[in-house]
């Protein structure tokens, strides 16, 4: 089986999303931090994680966008990857500027309505956010000799083809 993390700048979340539109209790408490840009606790993440890797059972793999975001939840993840005799095998780091962060998401808030990237001051937060906590997990995992750094500036599928090609030397090993 093969484990793969994809970890790029803010802007992910899908899981998340999902549980906040379905309402579920989860999401609602999700909710209230990512309303103000800020990082969901290390607690709930682990929680949705869980819950999301119990659904797939006979899964060979799995791919993550936007998680870890924190040391604790890389060391969680390892904890529970471990528990099925799994690791995580690549990151990919994807090195974006501030910049074209701050031109993404705001182009994401005009076509996707989604009123979270809307607020220049809310994406501020999650930029902090992201230098205060979740740029800290590289190194971790670059401890463990797992980090692919990739250029994420480029085309959509630019970025997807060379993510692609990366996913595809680590399924052959």
């Amino acid at each position: 089986m093969k484990n793969v993390i994809i970890f790029g700048p803010p802007g992910a979340g899908d899981v998340f999303r999902y549980h906040k539109e379905k309402q579920t209790a989860l999401g609602l408490e999700a909710q209230k931090y990512m309303d103000k840009g800020e990082l969901v606790p290390d607690e709930l993440t682990i929680k949705m994680l869980k819950e999301e890797n119990a659904k797939f059972p006979d899964a060979k793999g799995m791919l993550l966008d936007g998680f870890p975001r924190t040391v604790p939840q890389a060391e969680a993840l390892d904890r529970i990857l471990a528990e099925d005799n799994e690791v995580v095998d690549l990151v990919i780091q994807l090195d974006v500027s501030e910049e074209v962060v701050r031109e993404r998401i705001a182009h994401r808030a005009k076509t996707s309505g989604r009123a979270d990237d809307a607020e220049a001051a809310t994406v501020e937060r999650r930029i902090k956010e992201y230098y205060a906590k979740t740029i800290h997990v590289i190194p971790f995992y670059e401890k463990q000799d797992k980090v692919l750094k990739l250029d994420g500036e480029g085309t959509i599928d630019g970025i997807y083809q060379i993510i692609q090609e990366a996913m595809a030397k680590v399924v052959a090993e």
